[in-house]
């Protein structure tokens, strides 16, 4: 079987891999995501030996899999520099939610305030939790599973952080 046919006949075992890690990203993501993982197939297509007696698929799922985890913390490590956004401006993939809904404070304080301004307050100011829910827009079940503790206490640590930034952003 060449590579091509193989990768043809194996599309949907990129997909499946994909599917896995759509979850961690936003809406906006999902496509580069499978994208990602078809790189993935087609360097394990590409590189795959048959004659070391591994199915295709043993060896494919990894080589999928690393390429869409590399591809995840290339997004993770990206933050437009300079941007400037209002804090009334509408989150994306959200039903009307502003930025400023996202950490409920006054509109008059968001005046100037620069998207990096904004991410490092909630980096120092909210914490990890507030960080990984507002910055990468990871669910709080998603992070209870991660930590291995109660979605509850991701809640409150949540909370916590909103908190610690209004009172910041009111100071």
């Amino acid at each position: 079987m060449t590579p091509e046919e193989r990768f043809v006949a194996n599309v949907p075992l990129a997909y499946a891999v994909a599917a896995r890690f759509l979850s961690r990203a936003l809406p906006m993501h999902h496509d580069d995501i499978r994208n990602e993982a078809l790189v993935g197939l087609w360097k394990a297509c590409r590189t795959y030996d048959s004659g070391r007696n591994v199915p295709f698929s043993a060896y494919a799922w990894p080589v999928i899999t690393n390429e869409v985890r590399m591809f995840m913390r290339r997004l993770r490590r990206w933050h437009p520099p300079g941007v400037i956004i209002s804090l009334e401006e509408e989150v994306p993939e959200t039903d009307h939610l502003t930025y400023a809904g996202l950490i409920a404070y006054e509109p008059d304080l968001a005046a100037g305030v620069q998207y990096e301004d904004l991410v490092r307050l909630v980096r120092e100011v909210g914490g990890p939790v507030v960080e990984a829910r507002l910055v990468y827009g990871r669910s709080a079940v998603e992070l209870a599973r991660e930590a291995g503790c109660h979605g509850s206490h991701i809640s409150r640590k949540y909370q916590e952080g909103l908190r610690r930034i209004r009172r910041a952003l009111s100071a």
